[in-house]
């Protein structure tokens, strides 16, 4: 991270918003992300691929309708859809939000919930996304009121970005 800050222009964030996603560090990613896109990119292909971290970040911090807007822009899908391989990784970001709210959501029985949360956590086996498997805990813990859970995920979780995302959002 040092290198990529010592390194200015816009170019870098968002590579540096990478290494904030992989600290748990949603905010900082969105922030770089946001002033990489006020730059005016013109790579097409990197303008998608910071698209969807945004949306991951935004999904990060549980801000699942604005991640779903994200995605949703008009704009933004036409850019996405110009790289098949972009457009792949979108659709299932999409789908694994649309999990998240769902478990979220108040009008979903516990049980659902709990379904939800396992096939997000056997996708987590499969991909190695071990970052999915925190926010849908999160989510799961938050929703069904778990505090064994949610200290679980707390004490689990190297990151201190994430740590306070738990204590913000947790109903204690």
């Amino acid at each position: 991270l040092k290198e990529i800050e010592s390194s200015s222009g816009a170019s870098q964030l968002p590579a540096e918003a990478i290494v904030r996603l992989a600290a748990c560090d949603p905010a900082k990613a969105v922030e770089c992300i946001d002033k990489y896109l006020a730059s005016g990119p013109t790579d097409f292909f990197r303008k998608a691929v910071a698209t969807i971290d945004k949306s991951v970040a935004l999904g990060t911090l549980l801000k699942f309708s604005d991640a779903q807007s994200l995605l949703g822009d008009t704009s933004n899908q036409s850019i996405i859809a110009t790289f098949p391989v972009v457009s792949e990784i979108a659709d299932k970001w999409k789908a694994r939000l649309g999990a998240l709210q769902s478990i979220a959501s108040s009008s979903v029985p516990p049980e659902q919930k709990r379904a939800l949360r396992d096939d997000l956590l056997r996708t987590v086996g499969v991909t190695g996304e071990y970052e999915l498997a925190r926010i849908a805990d999160l989510v799961f813990g938050v929703a069904t009121s778990d505090e064994s859970l949610l200290l679980h995920v707390y004490f689990g979780t190297p990151s201190d970005a994430f740590r306070e995302i738990i204590v913000k959002s947790a109903p204690w």
